[in-house]
């Protein structure tokens, strides 16, 4: 059970410093630490199918009017190219 314990820290530890590289990163691009995973997210499946806004949404654990305001802010702010590869449906 210790050893369960450890790991499990261990991963979230990990997953803290993950987020805030991330955060650091997106900030001096103009976009938030989640926009840029979402960013990140887009850009890796959409080489291999079309990405939806379900995908996000599930991805992410978002409700639809969340995911498609942060997509359509991204559009609408040039973020990338790559917010436009999803197909929006709200």
């Amino acid at each position: 059970m210790k050893n369960q314990k450890d790991a499990g820290q261990a991963v979230s530890m990990l997953a803290n410093k993950i987020r805030r590289q991330l955060d650091k990163f997106a900030s001096k691009y103009e976009f938030s630490g989640t926009q840029g995973r979402v960013l990140l997210y887009i850009l890796s499946q959409s080489k291999q199918h079309p990405v939806f806004q379900k995908d996000i949404e599930v991805e992410y654990g978002l409700r639809a009017p969340t995911a498609t305001n942060m997509l359509k802010e991204m559009v609408r702010n040039g973020s990338s190219s790559a917010s436009q590869r999803c197909m929006i449906t709200g």
